[in-house]
């Protein structure tokens, strides 16, 4: 993955004639500014008219198919910038497909996502000591407890577990999202 968010865009016209074209664009920015360049690689193309563009791949992002919204695509990205892989695992796992908002997005996300926990048992644990706060420490409860189950349950009834490898390679964990009311 690159440090920063990025997209492969070619002139569709190009991408049709196999012409490998094409340039990797920082999406860190405005739409305007991320319209530029792709009006600038348009310009640029070999085929003469090009008028329509292509995402070909996404880096540090999420994919947002052959032909995104660069509005949205702009306004997702800086929800990635504020919440980093925990957000792309949702984005990738989770979402809903017919999300087209990013203030909606970004509020289903905040509202889901419970944290990055290094397995289900440790979830588990976090979740057992809410769920049995009154219970003193000391308490003979908190030797029967089965952890791995509680978060099973949790799996079972519309929890999400999403493995973290895939998205940051410094943390091998999973990401937790609740789906359960």
């Amino acid at each position: 993955m690159t440090k920063y968010p990025m997209m492969h865009v070619q002139a569709l016209a190009d991408y049709n004639s196999e012409k490998a074209t094409g340039e990797w664009i920082e999406t860190d920015r405005s739409a305007e500014a991320i319209q530029e360049e792709i009006d600038e690689i348009l310009k640029n193309s070999k085929e003469p008219n090009a008028e329509e563009f292509i995402v070909t791949e996404y880096d540090n992002m999420p994919d947002f198919g052959e032909h995104p919204d660069i509005e949205l695509l702009a306004e997702v990205v800086e929800i990635v910038e504020d919440h980093g892989s925990p957000f792309l695992a949702w984005f990738d796992n989770c979402m809903d497909r017919d999300m087209d908002d990013a203030d909606e997005m970004r509020s289903e996300f905040e509202e889901r996502y419970r944290g990055e926990y290094s397995d289900a048992g440790e979830y588990g644990v976090e979740m057992a000591e809410g769920m049995f706060s009154d219970c003193p420490k000391d308490s003979k409860i908190w030797m029967y407890i089965d952890y791995k189950s509680i978060a099973h349950d949790f799996d079972l009834s519309g929890g999400v577990f999403v493995q973290v490898g895939q998205y940051d390679q410094r943390f091998y964990g999973i990401y937790v999202f609740d789906y359960t009311y």
